[in-house]
């Protein structure tokens, strides 16, 4: 029981290399030593956004033309603070073997709920859209 338990606790995600829940989880794992670690990080947030920045500008100036590449758009009202790089290409498969052959951190977004299967029945609205992968800022 307590083994499933701190699976529950810990989003009952299936493998540490995908994002692929096998059950409904939950994310109730804050300590007071890391919320007061959270508190000093704050003063550095600044610091992050602008490097997390960069990485963005870095990889879209890098990637801009190549295949069928394309980028999240980001609404003229909205400035992204960068937490998350993603791409979208049909050439998932080749695209991810050849980053992470390069020593690209590179991975497949998580995977949506509907795919999930304690979500199996329920109803879902879907519009196709092309695969969406990450990379992973160093």
């Amino acid at each position: 029981m307590a083994k499933h338990a701190k699976h529950l606790t810990t989003t009952a995600k299936a493998s540490p290399d995908e994002y692929y829940h096998d059950e409904v989880g939950y994310n109730y794992r804050l300590v007071n030593v890391l919320a007061a670690i959270g508190v000093g990080q704050m003063e550095l947030l600044p610091s992050f956004i602008k490097r997390k920045r960069e990485c963005v500008a870095f990889y879209k100036k890098e990637l801009a033309g190549i295949g069928d590449i394309r980028f999240q758009k980001e609404l003229p009202d909205v400035e992204t603070n960068g937490w998350l790089f993603t791409i979208q290409t049909d050439k998932q498969k080749q695209l991810l073997d050849h980053l992470n052959a390069n020593k690209i951190l590179s991975r497949r977004f998580w995977m949506p709920m509907n795919k999930l299967p304690m979500y199996r029945d329920c109803v879902y609205v879907r519009k196709k859209t092309p695969q969406i992968i990450f990379i992973i800022p160093a």
